[in-house]
């Protein structure tokens, strides 16, 4: 998907690109749930450079969710795990994940949330 896959921040922000690409920490993402809603689960893989974080490959479980919940919640647990200010590039399948890092947050912080 565009603008997740790509190198830049194409939200909020001075949409610069990633200056130094091998420096950015790179997320591997996805959630769901079946049946929709249901029992789910989420999980993520957290690379830097050429190597994968020890604590890698993260994942949880939840009896009674919803796949869109599960796939922002592996971006947060995911996000959770990098350095503050580091450059992150997310990896997702989630057309919702991506429309909320491209698109929805410009309202959402709008709002104040």
């Amino acid at each position: 998907m565009s603008g997740v896959d790509e190198p830049h921040d194409d939200g909020p922000g001075d949409g610069a690109p990633i200056a130094d690409l091998a420096a950015a920490y790179v997320v591997y993402t996805d959630g769901s749930c079946k049946p929709n809603p249901g029992p789910g689960g989420w999980a993520y893989v957290l690379t830097h450079g050429d190597e994968t974080r020890e604590d890698s490959g993260v994942d949880g479980i939840e009896q009674d969710t919803v796949s869109p919940r599960m796939e922002v919640l592996a971006v947060v647990h995911a996000l959770a795990a990098t350095p503050p200010g580091s450059a992150v590039v997310v990896r997702t399948d989630s057309a919702y994940v991506h429309d909320s890092i491209t698109t929805y947050i410009t309202t959402w912080l709008g709002n104040g949330w």
